[in-house]
């Protein structure tokens, strides 16, 4: 029951926090002018990773259990590869996400004062 309450609590924190904030991202990444077809592709290469993520859980935890079926071990291993990557990601975001915005702010700026002439 423990573990149940916890992953409803994750799912739901995830839900109402952080998670919408990729498909924000995914938006505001790209000029006006790829803004549809930017989007369309990095969402759907999310939900390819987010698939192929949830196949390779199981794989990985048996494979990280060894001989010895130590699931345990398997799990721990598996989530530290999991969050190796996710830390990965992140920094990279950190680290690119600035110069986007900079590269397009002059775009978007101009975009709205064509906007608000009209």
């Amino acid at each position: 029951a423990v573990n149940l309450l916890a992953v409803f609590f994750f799912v739901t924190s995830f839900a109402i926090g952080v998670g919408p904030c990729f498909f924000i991202l995914a938006a505001d990444m790209f000029p006006k002018h790829l803004q549809d077809l930017g989007t369309s592709i990095t969402i759907t290469t999310t939900m390819i990773f987010q698939t192929t993520i949830s196949f390779l859980f199981p794989v990985l935890v048996k494979a990280f259990a060894g001989p010895e079926n130590d699931t345990a071990k398997g799990l721990a291993f598996t989530f530290l590869v999991f969050g190796v990557c996710g830390i990965v990601c992140c920094l990279t975001m950190f680290k690119t996400v600035p110069k986007l915005r900079s590269e397009y702010e002059a775009e978007y700026a101009e975009v709205a004062t064509e906007e608000e002439q009209e």
